[in-house]
């Protein structure tokens, strides 16, 4: 809206009729208005063009969706559109999209909020997680519940960076914050021991008769086992508790196999 005096004009190329979730002015002078359900509308203020950009199924340069919860401009100058079909980056010598979706890492297309660190990398809130997001190279860290947040649910237009670089961002549980640059890689291996072992779905009795163990499994080195018990099972878990459903574990069974297994 443009206001002279007491009366309000609207904006050129702002349709009254649509819902707006999303307000942005960058650098270039134009305005960009994401709506819930109509694309993206643009006014430049220099050159009085207008427009609107929507999603088409039939062209990969589109939108991702018209849904539109957050429009972001990072330090570089690039468009971010954070959309119900992805995240979406504005090319602007074509006026065609670059997005980027599960297809690339992301754990859902439902994309809420961006922010930018102050190292050029993308904190974008979304249904399934928060993803730290190089730009750059491309590549992605999702962080979850299991990581330590509240919620793995954001909510909308709910992300705030302060003047310290300190970020906050708003999930359906609570609010988060945290500085980015405090994020420490955990290095540490964790010891692996295997705990049971199995013959036939049944546990080894220790050290009777017929039973190749001797001692606990925990404690054994090596088992030699009869030609009639080639079917069995492992189990084996790491002592580390911190964020254990992130935990990964590799396995070669040598002679059987060239490849490790992961798992």
């Amino acid at each position: 809206m443009i206001r002279r005096g007491n009366d309000f004009t609207p904006l050129p190329g702002m349709p009254l009729n649509n819902w707006y979730s999303s307000l942005l002015e960058d650098s270039r002078g134009i305005v960009w208005g994401g709506t819930y359900g109509n694309g993206v509308n643009y006014y430049n203020t220099h050159t009085r063009q207008s427009g609107n950009f929507i999603y088409d199924a039939k062209d990969k340069g589109s939108l991702g969706s018209d849904r539109i919860n957050c429009i972001f401009e990072d330090s570089r100058q690039n468009l971010w559109l954070a959309t119900e079909g992805g995240l979406c980056k504005f090319n602007r010598a074509r006026n065609t999209f670059l997005r980027y979706t599960t297809n690339n890492g992301f754990p859902t297309n439902f994309i809420l909020s961006i922010l930018e660190d102050d190292h050029g990398n993308l904190w974008i809130s979304t249904s399934k997680g928060l993803v730290c997001f190089n730009p750059q190279s491309e590549k992605l860290t999702t962080y979850t519940k299991n990581d330590g947040l509240l919620n793995d649910q954001f909510n909308f237009s709910s992300a705030f960076k302060d003047a310290r670089g300190q970020m906050y961002f708003g999930s359906v549980k609570g609010l988060i914050s945290f500085f980015p640059d405090a994020f420490i890689k955990n290095s540490f291996i964790p010891p692996v021991y295997i705990t049971g072992f199995q013959v036939y779905n049944k546990e080894l009795g220790i050290a009777k008769e017929g039973s190749p163990l001797k001692k606990s499994i925990t404690y054994t080195d090596r088992i030699v086992l009869n030609y009639y018990q080639s079917t069995f099972s492992i189990d084996f878990a790491s002592l580390s508790y911190t964020a254990p459903d992130r935990l990964e574990y590799a396995y070669k069974m040598e002679g059987a196999g060239k490849e490790l297994d992961l798992s």
